[in-house]
């Protein structure tokens, strides 16, 4: 089983002006609605066509919708805005209230029922509710009759729009409106589309919440793959939007749910100790809030391993508790609140990050070039001196073979001279050994005449 760390990451906007800022930020960097202001890489164009867009169960390409059609999704996804200087507002519109009644008054001592008939009905409707604007339109098409009637449409408008900006109650700051999820598997553990396809994981985050959160819509699937280097097929994820509303009590409780089914998800292993014990009711203590949190993450774990990712060989586990815990995780966590531009690490890091290492690379191959033609040069220069030194050396021995060439044939000459010598000197022997021989012959002679001579 190949075990592999997860990204799943959830945000919760609420209602304040700076939560609905950041929504709206990351609604933009998931339409992909570009902010001019931004000038960093956050995805690739030439890789739009594989991002996906869920709603209304249905699913299509994201860059088939417009750039307008997406920011209409995006303004339809944000809460109403907050009415400014709404105390104010609210004593005027008791004020107006006031002057309301004053002129119903008035109107009926002036026999202007019509119009003391029309404040009233404007007057009967409740603060929650707003006044339709058919009745506005009704009053400026055919007015009835009233005393100071410029005065009374005056009155009649401030009416009106006071009481339509501020008629319902409205929620608390604090309280959130919209939870975005946000799922991927890191780049780094290689896992790529052919293995788990781009649909698979909005799948696996909406299927988990149809399992353990049904009475809540999810609002906005946006699926990518464009934040990713060109060779490279690592890096799919989505971004899950799920309304806070509850369906069936229409009550914003999602929070609170998701902390009750924390608790029971504890407690399916058995018994667990006091001081990590969750509160069924979903009230937790300051102290309990990550232990949840760990414990959310936990059940999500445990969902996807066993409806998606044992099947295909791989076990999503969770980091060390070392690594959990360390400054690089909490800068993580820190980060991961930040709009896409402002990361740290994002897709135009990723690709800094890997041309900064083919620079190196090339930086290593040029050392090793420069290295390479150094000792070529080196061994260039001694086989120089070696071709040198042989080129002196075969000099040499021509030189000494010519000497020595030229002393064979002295010798050679000298030997032949020598040898004719001998020879002369053979036959000047022989000539001297015959004439010796003539004269031996003739002494003998003589001296056989002259021992006759004597004898005689």
């Amino acid at each position: 089983m190949n075990s592999i760390h997860l990204f799943f990451s959830i945000a919760n906007f609420t209602y304040s002006q700076a939560d609905r800022k950041a929504l709206n930020n990351s609604l933009a960097h998931s339409l992909r609605i570009p902010f001019q202001q931004v000038k960093t890489l956050e995805w690739r164009s030439q890789f739009a066509h594989h991002n996906l867009i869920t709603r209304y169960g249905k699913t299509e390409q994201l860059e088939q919708l417009g750039l307008e059609e997406r920011k209409d999704i995006l303004i339809n996804l944000l809460p109403e805005p907050r009415v400014a200087n709404r105390e104010v507002k609210l004593k005027k519109r008791a004020e107006s209230k006031r002057k309301l009644k004053e002129s119903i008054a008035s109107e009926r001592k002036r026999a202007n029922n019509r119009a003391a008939d029309l404040m009233q009905r404007w007057l009967n409707v409740s603060n929650g509710d707003a006044i339709p604007p058919s009745w506005w339109r009704s009053l400026n098409e055919n007015p009835p009759p009233m005393a100071r009637h410029k005065q009374r449409m005056k009155m009649l408008t401030e009416y009106f729009d006071l009481h339509n900006e501020l008629c319902g109650s409205e929620p608390r700051s604090n309280q959130a409106y919209l939870q975005e999820v946000v799922f991927k598997i890191p780049h780094r553990w290689k896992i790529d589309t052919g293995v788990i396809p781009l649909e698979q994981y909005s799948e696996m985050v909406t299927a988990f919440y149809e399992e353990y959160f049904p009475d809540y819509d999810v609002t906005l699937v946006l699926s990518h793959h464009d934040e990713r280097l060109l060779n490279t097929d690592t890096g799919a994820h989505c971004h899950v939007y799920v309304s806070t509303l509850n369906e069936q009590t229409k009550k914003r409780d999602l929070l609170k749910q998701q902390r009750i089914e924390t608790a029971k998800f504890q407690r399916s292993f058995g018994p667990v100790h006091r001081t990590e014990l969750l509160p069924f009711d979903g009230k937790l203590q300051g102290w309990q809030v990550s232990n949840s949190q760990f414990e959310f993450d936990r059940m999500f774990y445990s969902f996807v391993n066993a409806r998606y990712l044992n099947s295909l060989g791989i076990s999503a586990e969770f980091c060390p508790e070392a690594e959990r815990r360390s400054q690089q995780r909490r800068a993580m966590n820190i980060q991961s609140t930040l709009p896409k531009a402002q990361r740290s690490f994002n897709l135009e890091s990723m690709v800094k990050e890997e041309v900064a290492n083919e620079r190196k690379a090339l930086a290593k191959i040029q050392q090793l070039l420069s290295s390479t033609e150094i000792q070529l040069a080196k061994k260039q220069d001694a086989l120089l001196m070696v071709q040198m030194k042989h080129a002196e050396e075969l000099v040499r021995f021509d030189i000494e073979t010519k000497q020595r060439n030229e002393k064979l044939s002295f010798l050679d000459t000298e030997i032949n001279a020598k040898a004719q010598e001998l020879t002369q000197v053979k036959a000047a022997l022989v000539l001297m050994r015959s004439q010796l021989a003539e004269v031996t012959a003739k002494v003998k002679t003589t001296i056989v005449a002259l021992v006759e001579a004597s004898c005689g």
